[in-house]
């Protein structure tokens, strides 16, 4: 007897999220709450170091979404942005960067030309989990 494979409903698919963040208290955080209240999975990463040596690794897992932290160690969430966008495989994965900075400090041009979203950390739990389905859908 064979058994039915039924799929998830399109908003319920599980796709990986690349995660970029230097704080491990923060990493943490994300990760458990990706983990816990979505169905994706999570390739996390500390630094856009690591990203930039680990890139095959990271085509072969297909991210459908960088969740980039904004001040990295060595660069920017926009110079790592730019420059895995500028692989073909990535050139269209949308990207949410977390700042603690003010957003007030972000030129409109800047993020007008990605597909980047911002968000200001401490933020809304459920405001990021609406923002990231919106975002995989």
């Amino acid at each position: 007897m064979q058994e039915e494979m039924t799929a998830l409903p399109p908003e319920e698919e599980k796709k990986t999220i690349l995660l970029v963040e230097d704080d491990q208290g923060n990493a943490e955080f994300l990760k458990m709450l990706l983990l816990m209240e979505t169905p994706h999975e999570v390739l996390y990463m500390e630094s856009g170091q690591e990203v930039l040596k680990r890139v095959e690794e990271i085509k072969s897992a297909r991210p459908a979404l960088f969740l980039l932290d904004y001040h990295l160690s060595t660069m920017t969430a926009f110079t790592l942005y730019d420059r895995l966008h500028a692989l073909e495989e990535f050139a269209y994965v949308p990207a949410i960067l977390l700042t603690a900075s003010g957003l007030h400090e972000f030129s409109p041009e800047e993020i007008s030309r990605r597909n980047i979203r911002l968000v200001q950390k401490p933020f809304d739990i459920e405001g990021f989990l609406d923002l990231l389905k919106q975002m995989l859908a």
